[in-house]
């Protein structure tokens, strides 16, 4: 906010940014001379006379500049009114450079630990992973067993439940080291129901295990807490990563989804692969594969779904800070949404939304007009003929949806 003048109104910013380069273009054609005395410009003295009423005729609210006035400002403080404003830009500018490097850095680092290296013996002994959890995608679980891919590299890992990596290497070769653990700890075949849980854009499986231990524990459920490098690849591929998932729960009866924010979109997109599928472009054992699964699908339950896009993500499309850190998918839940809209389907099964939101047009977010529940889902969350919707009054993360 620029400094008010003695016995005139305040200038914003932008008012003294007219200002001054009125000054200075006057001072280029000889009409203001700058007085070495009073390091001031002048005309006839110490002071410049600026009309500037013409701009203001309509006389907008008490603070618009009524016509024809006339302000008399010194030329100092509107040429320190730029400067500030300049600076602050220049500030603002280095900032923002400075957030896009730390997110290069950090997935940089992510990328170097992601890239582990492969295993050689015959049965190597556990050793920790070495992290780059955004760069790794579950492509096969068995309880808490998990095969993963790195999306950077295509090499394959066999993990535990504490995440201590037994192979890697082909998935056929982190398969034999599996079965071979089969046999080795006696592991049965998986049986009864299943809940399949999928986490959100720049998120890992780790935000979604008290929701997993709860639903084991209180329903009985065989829980997969499906892990995926969210902003590394486009949500397509993330639905072929859990198609494969999907299809190797040899044994479980019943399939149940729960999803958080844009694990949404990649069950529905993989749902919609299904349905458009070309039978002349899988094999057999796919299609077979396929069929299984879709006969076992029974619930789904989406929370704080952008079934209609996210309104953020299209608002910061074009900023180059958004783009470092949520990749291809945020594109995609913005500006590209007409597109990935078409490739997703409406759950052939019995599905229901829960939404965070208010009821009312004050929501939990103020960066937007409707709220948490406008800021998620770009107007609605809701979906062809849903068959339960749900809002609780409570807000989340930023960018969920």
């Amino acid at each position: 906010m620029a400094l008010p003048l003695q016995g005139q109104q305040p200038l914003d910013n932008a008012a003294a940014l007219r200002t001054a380069v009125y000054i200075v273009a006057q001072q280029h054609q000889g009409i203001l001379r700058p007085e070495p005395d009073a390091g001031q410009y002048g005309l006839q003295g110490r002071q410049a006379a600026v009309d500037v009423g013409d701009r203001n005729r309509s006389g907008r609210g008490q603070d618009a500049i009524p016509w024809r006035k006339k302000f008399i400002i010194i030329g100092r403080m509107a040429l320190h009114n730029a400067q500030f404003a300049a600076n602050a830009c220049m500030i603002r500018f280095l900032i923002g450079i400075g957030l896009m490097l730390v997110a290069r850095l950090t997935l940089f680092a992510d990328r170097l630990a992601g890239d582990e290296p492969g295993t050689v013996e015959p049965k190597p002994l556990p050793v920790p992973t070495l992290g780059g959890k955004q760069f790794w995608a579950d492509e096969l679980l068995f309880y808490q067993w998990r095969i993963q891919r790195n999306v950077s590299t295509d090499k394959y890992r066999l993990l535990d439940e504490y995440d201590m990596r037994h192979a890697s290497g082909t998935f056929e070769e982190c398969r034999a080291a599996l079965e071979h653990i089969k046999q080795e700890q006696h592991l049965t075949r998986m049986t009864g129901k299943a809940v399949v849980v999928l986490h959100g854009l720049v998120r890992s499986r780790a935000s979604m295990e008290s929701l997993c231990d709860y639903l084991h524990e209180k329903g009985n459920y065989q829980v997969f807490n499906v892990g995926y490098p969210s902003t590394q690849s486009e949500i397509g591929e993330y639905a072929r990563s859990l198609r494969h998932v999907i299809n190797n729960l040899d044994g479980i009866e019943e399939i149940n989804f729960v999803a958080h924010s844009m694990g949404n979109i990649v069950v529905r997109h993989y749902l919609g692969d299904l349905a458009r599928q070309e039978p002349w472009k899988q094999t057999p054992g796919a299609l077979a594969a396929d069929r299984r699964a879709w006969a076992r699908f029974h619930r789904f339950v989406m929370l704080g779904p952008p079934n209609q896009g996210a309104l953020l993500a299209a608002v910061f499309a074009n900023n180059i800070l958004f783009q470092e850190i949520f990749g291809d998918a945020g594109q995609q839940l913005g500006r590209d949404w007409p597109e990935l809209e078409k490739r997703l389907a409406t759950p052939p099964f019995e599905f229901g939304i829960i939404a965070g939101g208010r009821g009312n047009n004050k929501g939990y977010n103020p960066l937007l007009p409707g709220g948490q529940r406008r800021h998620r889902l770009g107007g609605c969350n809701k979906i062809g003929r849903r068959q339960g919707f749900s809002r609780r009054p409570h807000a989340s993360f930023i960018l969920d949806g």
